[in-house]
This record gives C-alpha cells, structure tokens and sequence, in this order.
C-alpha cells in the first residue's frame, strides 16, 4: 500500500517540527558563552545536530517531490 498525500504532509509537518526544534535548539545554545571543556564538548554535539538536521532536510526534500512541490519552498 502506497502512502496517500495526507498520509506524506503528515510526515513533511514533522519533519519540518523537527528541524524547527532543532533549530531553535542550536541558536539558544550560540547565545551561552562555553569554557573550554563545554566547547569541546559542544562542538561533538553540533557536529551530531548537523547530521540530524541535514538528514531532515534531505528527508523533507524527498516528501516534498512526492507531493510534487518544490523543495527550495
């Protein structure tokens, strides 16, 4: 059984949830100033989100072309 559009824009509205969090995750971060220890630390971490978040994007990429959108929208 294929997906149906509805069931895709529910995954696209989580995804797009997902990267938004995670978005707003990493500037509420940037706004703190780290020692040493908390930026080693920190740059593993961000180094993890960016994998997460470039994954999201390709993933809302991918649902947008099902529904026959731009992904650049």
């Amino acid at each position: 059984m294929s997906p149906t559009d509805d069931d895709i824009r529910g995954d696209l509205e989580r995804v797009e949830r997902l990267i938004a969090s995670l978005t707003h995750q990493e500037s509420d971060w940037t706004e703190e100033t780290p020692d040493n220890a908390d930026a080693a630390s920190g740059l593993t971490s961000t180094a993890e989100d960016e994998a997460v978040l470039e994954q999201l994007r390709e993933r809302r990429d991918r649902l947008k072309a099902q529904l026959g959108e731009d992904p650049d929208s």
